[in-house]
């Protein structure tokens, strides 16, 4: 029986509703000594509790493609990125070179956030992480948490902040970096993004170790700016301008604060950070030059969680809808990825999408045969993305 779809579900519920039934008959008719009496009684109460959540569990599954066959479940199911399809649509894809950074550079002593160049009101240094030791930041780079407030949309949120370990070595004093947001899902957290849950500064790492991207800052950021509301990455009418402080807050500030190349920044997220990256990609070309979208989805919605964004504007809720953009708007000059597992509900919204994509705007799709919207299929797509990322920023000039 598949994971997914009406059979499991129609069986679970079935099942849900029978054990109560069953307890209710056979609570006074079970026999035996008392403590197999019970054990028996017990048992009929747990096994109910036992259906009913694994029957919740099973429609959040099916609503969200979280796991898509009993494997991916129980971690038998193992995600090969080289079985992708990759697809192109839109303008030809522009690559370029990575520079070969040398290890060997000294260290920088000292440096870190230079908050005082930024309006202190802006951004603050809220602690550091065990990423790495003082005598590491050369080698491994420096995460910080970070409290960055926008001047423009007036909302504060907590994030991560990545150093690579170039931007402590004397070779680099003076370069200026791309820069990368990156986005959670719905609800998401930040903190997940640096941890050993997503490890973002660990592939990036990783990443311009085997040559295969340049250093980058990285931000990590929540794509719901106000939670618990999902905002879709959505300047509200009359309510939070999360698109405001996500597009034009977010870099403006840490271009004051931190050694980054205006202009030059790139887009990431995974489902509603997904849709976010390819809606700000698309509506800021000016800022924004490159994105990946991990399972993302290419529409507007509407749900208890995001309510009406609109305040039932069509003009707005098109504005924000990735695909209207792609078939009215004139196409921006930018790159990105999408990727997408044939086994997810979005998969055909993805393929429609691409089907939407006019020249300049450049996407590349990889297209997994299998996979869940999950972190475990995120993860086997990272460093591709970051790879992607580098090669359409100014990552190797």
């Amino acid at each position: 029986m598949s994971l997914l779809g009406t059979s499991l579900i129609v069986l679970l519920a079935v099942l849900a509703v029978l054990f109560p039934v069953a307890t209710y008959l056979l609570w006074s008719r079970v026999r035996g000594p008392r403590p197999v009496r019970a054990g028996s009684r017990v048992a009929l109460l747990v096994g109910g509790q036992l259906t009913t959540l694994v029957l919740v569990a099973a429609l959040a599954n099916d609503y969200g493609d979280f796991y898509t066959s009993w494997s991916d479940l129980f971690g038998g199911g193992q995600v090969n990125i080289n079985q992708a399809t990759v697809l192109h649509a839109g303008g030809p894809q522009v690559s370029r070179s990575v520079h070969r950074h040398q290890p060997g550079d000294p260290a920088v002593h000292g440096v870190r956030l230079d908050v005082n160049k930024a309006d202190a009101h802006d951004l603050r240094v809220v602690g550091d992480t065990n990423f790495s030791t003082r005598s590491q930041w050369a080698v491994r780079g420096r995460v910080e948490a970070v409290l960055l407030s926008g001047p423009q949309s007036g909302l504060s949120a907590d994030g991560y902040v990545y150093l690579p370990p170039q931007y402590f070595r004397h070779r680099y004093a003076h370069h200026r970096f791309p820069a990368v947001e990156v986005l959670t899902g719905y609800p998401g957290s930040a903190q997940g993004e640096v941890s050993s849950h997503q490890d973002y500064p660990g592939h990036a790492l990783q990443a311009v170790r085997a040559h295969k991207a340049g250093p980058m800052v990285y931000v990590f950021l929540r794509s719901a700016v106000v939670p618990v509301r999902d905002t879709e990455c959505t300047d509200i009418p009359g309510g939070p301008q999360a698109e405001t402080y996500l597009a034009q807050d977010v870099p403006t500030v840490l271009q004051s604060a931190l050694r980054v190349r205006p202009n030059d920044w790139g887009l990431m997220g995974d489902s509603t950070g997904g849709y976010c990256t390819t809606k700000i990609l698309m509506h800021h070309p000016d800022t924004f030059r490159a994105g990946v979208s991990l399972s993302g989805y290419y529409h507007t919605i509407h749900d208890p969680t995001t309510g009406n964004l609109w305040a039932g504007r069509k003009p707005l809720k098109d504005f924000n809808n990735p695909e209207w953009l792609a078939q009215h708007e004139a196409p921006p000059p930018v790159s990105l990825m999408v990727t997408i597992s044939k086994q997810e509900r979005t998969y055909r919204d993805t393929v429609r999408f691409l089907h939407l994509v006019r020249p300049p705007m450049r996407v590349t799709a990889v297209i997994l045969p299998t996979g869940g919207h999950n972190f475990v299929t995120w993860g086997a797509e990272v460093p591709g993305a970051l790879a992607f990322l580098s090669q359409h920023l100014s990552a190797g000039s």
